[in-house]
């Protein structure tokens, strides 16, 4: 659906394509992960005919007052969202769902609702870290040099759904009440600096299963797909410096650029 190309330098391909390299090349694959909080949702709401008290447990019960005045058609100042604690979050869960259910069932009956989740629907319903594929692949000259460097992730959008619930669209009753979708088309590269002079770090996204009310809707976790990304290119990285018959950590320090990066190798070594 969409492919961006962020780190481009150098001529890739025509390495690849000469004569007497070694190419090195690997793939890695990440599922679906649910957030998986420590507990399921709950919310309760109250809703009046001008107003509307809701009770959240999200990260940001700023944007569940903003969803929910959206759903219902209230001023922003009409409604109140208070803080409880809950299962905790650190992007998007089910938090913000329940309360915008909640909200909704309280105005059809006209009294106040508790909408709470068992374990299964949170691990069912939740967003979903997106699953993706990367293709790792490097071209090493007789010397065991890396003289071309490839890394390619394809997967679901981190963002088919915002990562937080102020917009219907973005929720299961929105969705489910016709509100069409208003994803984006985003991925991302490892954030790395290996000064490899012939490199190339790309991203494509593919559509969803399921437009809308799907239980496998995507947004990203925290870090946003760092997770993903990075556990397949510095697996590739370990993979290379075996190719080359080096100590992974002298293989990393001797590529890094950035002062920082090769602070951290040496602090976790």
């Amino acid at each position: 659906v969409k492919r961006e190309e962020p780190v481009k330098r150098g001529d890739v391909s025509g390495v690849f394509g000469a004569p007497g390299v070694r190419v090195i090349q690997a793939q890695y694959e990440w599922p679906f992960q649910s957030h998986a909080s420590m507990g399921p949702a709950c919310a309760v709401a109250d809703v009046k005919a001008d107003a509307c008290t809701v009770w959240t447990g999200s990260q940001k019960p700023h944007f569940v007052r903003d969803g929910v005045a959206r759903l219902l058609g209230l001023p922003q100042d009409k409604v109140r969202a208070i803080w409880v604690t809950g299962p905790g979050s650190y992007g998007r869960n089910d938090a913000g769902d329940a309360a915008l259910d909640a909200a909704f069932i309280s105005r059809a009956l006209g009294k106040p609702v508790r909408v709470q989740g068992m374990r299964a629907d949170g691990t069912a319903w939740d967003p979903k870290a997106p699953a993706c594929v990367h293709r790792a692949r490097a071209a090493l000259d007789a010397s065991g040099k890396v003289i071309a460097y490839e890394f390619v992730s394809k997967g679901f959008s981190r963002q088919h759904i915002a990562t937080n619930e102020s917009d219907p669209a973005d929720s299961l009753v929105g969705q489910s009440t016709g509100v069409p979708p208003k994803g984006i088309h985003i991925f991302g590269t490892p954030a790395e600096s290996y000064g490899f002079e012939n490199k190339l770090l790309a991203w494509e996204t593919i559509a969803p299963l399921v437009e809308s009310c799907s239980p496998l809707r995507t947004g990203h976790l925290r870090d946003p797909v760092g997770l993903e990304i990075h556990f397949g290119s510095e697996q590739f990285i370990d993979e290379l410096a075996a190719a080359a018959e080096e100590d992974p950590v002298a293989f990393r320090l001797k590529y890094l650029t950035n002062p920082r990066h090769a602070a951290v190798v040496k602090a976790v070594a």
